[in-house]
């Protein structure tokens, strides 16, 4: 574990960043998921957080063009929901109101993480939540832009697990939440 990181391992189905988010605040938010595929995750935001608005982005290209119409048959009703296929960079520009919370989970490489995080940091509230998924071994791009990102800004963030599996090209790893508060107690300034 690098200097910033610290672990917590919690029981719960629910994914412990949304646990975290849930204990903090009560009021209806607003929130991005960047990565979707067919939606699991989007229907525990939505289970568990007191969701006004949350956007599904996603572009749903290449393998992943099969889950479009999972996504699309699961939330295309739900007034609360708005599906975008499109880039995450070009969500960005489409998204103008200001977030809640985001939830980072598309490209894990070390660069498309870094971007992710510059540019879907600024769109996040004082006070809200920037999270995502697969920190683990497995994924060091993930690993590396979340520490390079917060280390650089004194950012104090969590890794969090509820001992789910992550697998990737054969290899298994336990996978881990991460977050941080923006403005909140976890950034040192």
């Amino acid at each position: 574990m690098g200097e910033g990181e610290s672990i917590f391992i919690l029981e719960k189905t629910m994914r412990s960043c949304f646990e975290f988010i849930k204990k903090k605040t009560n009021h209806k938010l607003v929130g991005a998921e960047i990565g979707v595929r067919e939606g699991i995750n989007a229907e525990d935001i939505l289970k568990n957080l007191n969701v006004k608005k949350l956007y599904l982005v996603d572009s749903w290209q290449g393998k992943g063009a099969r889950f479009f119409k999972i996504v699309h048959n699961k939330f295309s009703n739900d007034k609360k929901v708005c599906i975008l296929k499109v880039t995450s960079v070009m969500a960005s520009k489409l998204i103008t109101e200001p977030l809640d919370f985001v939830y980072i989970d598309a490209n894990h490489s070390y660069k498309a993480v870094l971007h992710d995080l510059r540019i879907w940091t600024k769109k996040v509230k004082s006070g809200g939540f920037v999270c995502g998924h697969d920190y683990t071994k497995i994924w060091p791009g993930v690993r590396g832009a979340v520490w390079k990102f917060c280390a650089k800004r004194n950012i104090r963030y969590s890794i969090q697990t509820n001992g789910e599996k992550a697998g990737y090209k054969g290899r298994t790893s336990i996978s881990c939440n991460w977050w941080f508060q923006k403005g909140g107690e976890n950034e040192v300034n």
